[in-house]
Parts: structure tokens; C-alpha cells; sequence
């Protein structure tokens, strides 16, 4: 009986400060451009606040064209006012980046070079589609474990190899043992309410078993998804406005997180995607309010450079 091996995965993880001039969030937001998915995860409320819904992808404007030669995206008038400005993703549909030639146009005043190891080329193009269409928006208002916001201490972080945040405001004289969240936790958690998973994790419960860390609570938390085709200006606008509204209604933390397509011929950049051994391209920030802190925590295919 044939054994197959669970492929290897990178998870990535970075604490910063969103006002620190070395702060990567813009250029990892800018640098990944074909994404599939945008989830926020925001607590203590009952509906998203107004200003993350008209930022929300379902403003986004975009374009379906169907069997579109490919002789028009080497047309000159198109390369000079489209291509050349840095503004234009396209991407093809009904087709396996396994098994099917693969054109990409990255969203940059550049001409990129894919050298991808696993495609099939043959000696003639294929007419190609730009996929657009609009986003199926999802809304869930839940009442789900939250993660007690007094764990999260982020202006207490310091970078260790193993990253956890502790409670400096005890001073030891505390009566009560606080115990932290660290960064995997929570990632894990957020990943738990993507999935609808039941957090009590039962032990007759064959398809989960995870547990809610502890001590947690019961309180109420929106989260909302869209899914398409989102540009990466886009969730760059809801990635400032989500921080507003953190600082502004005084919430301890929100999350958002950005899948990339599954089968995209690069991840960050121009850098190739491990399509064909795990697929996974997606990173989340949690945000916190004090000193516009964040965690970016980045997951990515073994077969993937780390951006």
C-alpha cells in the first residue's frame, strides 16, 4: 500500500508596527497580486462597521472577456496603456496550470519571465480569458470562543524563536495566573473560525478535535468573506481602513487575511508558486491598537520562496 507524504509547509512570522519605516505590510499587500479571498475577523460587534463595507471588494470594478486571442495582449496600443501602467491583472479560467499552457501578466511596468519548471508548452498559444466577475459576498454574524483580549499583549512582544507575548503588567503580583496567546495560537483560532469548526473539540468528534485556547470566552465577533478576483489596491485600502477602525472603536485586535489562488503561477512577485506540491499562498495580519502594532503571519508551500 502506497504511502503518500504530507507536503511541507512554511509559516512566517513577523511583529512590527505599521508606523516603523521598515515595515514590510505595504509591500507584502503590493507584491501578491492574483488573490482569490479577503476574510476580516472583527470582535465585539454585531455588524462590520460601515467604513470596511464600502471598502469591501464588492466596489471593485473588472472585466469578463471571453476566448480572448492572445495576440491582443502583445498589441502594442494595449502594452502602452494598460500593461505599461502597473495596473492590470489577468487571469485565465477553466484551465489546470498542470496540464495547460500558462500566460500571466503581472500588474507592474515590467516584463516578467515565469520560467515555470512543470508546465507543458506545445508549439502553438492558446486563447486565453480574463476572469472577472463579482465577488460572492458572505456575511456571518456568530457568537464564537473568542480569545480573551487581555492575553494579547503585542507591545509587549520580543522576537524570540519561538514567538509568545507575556503579560508585563502584572509585575509577578498578580492574583489570578494570566496565561498568553502566542502567535501560532491565535493564527490556529482564526483558521478555526474560517473554517466553521466546532471549537469544543469533544473527543468523539472524528473530523475536529481542536480546543479553543484557555481561559477564552464566549462573546460576539463578525466575519465577513469575499472571494473573486481583489486587487491588491484593494485590499491595501482595507487593510488602512481596518486600522482606523481598530484604533478608533477601541477594539483590543482585528484580523485580516488574504488567500492567494490555489494555482497561481507566482506567489509574491515574480517568484514561482509550488502549485504543484502544496498551493497554499496566504498571509494574515492581526491588528492592535496601541502603537498600530501588527503580526503578519505568512503561509506558504515548502516549494515556495519566502517572500
Amino acid at each position: 500500500m502506497a504511502e503518500f507524504v504530507c507536503p511541507n509547509r512554511k509559516t512566517v512570522f513577523e511583529s512590527s508596527a505599521f508606523t516603523h519605516k521598515h515595515s514590510r505590510h505595504v509591500s507584502c499587500v503590493k507584491d501578491h497580486y492574483f488573490n482569490h479571498a479577503v476574510e476580516i475577523c472583527f470582535p465585539c460587534c454585531d455588524l462590520l462597521p460601515h467604513a470596511i463595507q464600502t471598502s469591501s471588494p464588492d466596489l471593485q470594478d473588472y472585466l469578463v472577456i471571453k476566448q480572448l486571442p492572445l495576440a491582443e495582449l502583445t498589441n502594442a496600443n494595449f502594452i502602452e496603456k494598460f500593461v505599461k501602467t502597473g495596473r492590470l491583472y489577468i487571469l485565465s479560467t477553466g484551465q489546470n496550470i498542470d496540464t495547460h499552457n500558462v500566460v500571466a501578466i503581472l500588474p507592474t511596468d515590467q516584463d516578467q519571465s515565469l520560467d515555470l519548471l512543470s508546465s507543458f508548452w506545445s508549439n502553438k498559444y492558446e486563447c486565453r480569458r480574463a476572469r472577472q466577475r463579482h465577488d460572492h459576498f458572505q456575511m456571518r454574524n456568530q457568537c464564537v470562543p473568542v480569545i480573551d483580549s487581555s492575553r494579547l499583549f503585542p507591545h509587549q512582544y520580543k522576537p524570540t524563536q519561538d514567538p509568545s507575548l507575556t503579560n508585563g503588567s502584572s509585575q509577578g503580583d498578580s492574583a489570578d495566573e494570566v496565561r498568553s496567546c502566542d502567535a501560532s495560537e491565535v493564527y490556529e483560532w482564526l483558521g478555526a473560525v474560517a473554517c466553521q469548526c466546532n471549537c469544543t473539540g469533544t473527543s468523539d468528534d472524528f473530523v475536529n478535535t481542536y480546543q479553543c485556547p484557555e481561559p477564552s470566552q464566549v462573546s460576539s465577533a463578525v466575519y465577513h468573506r469575499w472571494s473573486g478576483l481583489i486587487t491588491s489596491e484593494t485590499i491595501l485600502h482595507m487593510l488602512d481602513v481596518l486600522r482606523l477602525e481598530v484604533q478608533c472603536r477601541h477594539v483590543p485586535w482585528a484580523a485580516l487575511t488574504v488567500h492567494g489562488f490555489a494555482d497561481s503561477p507566482v506567489s509574491w512577485v515574480n517568484r514561482e508558486h509550488g502549485f504543484h506540491k502544496y498551493g497554499n499562498n496566504l498571509y494574515t495580519f492581526v491588528i492592535f491598537p496601541k502603537e498600530q502594532r501588527y503580526w503578519l503571519v505568512i503561509g506558504i508551500g515548502d516549494h515556495d520562496v519566502c517572500p
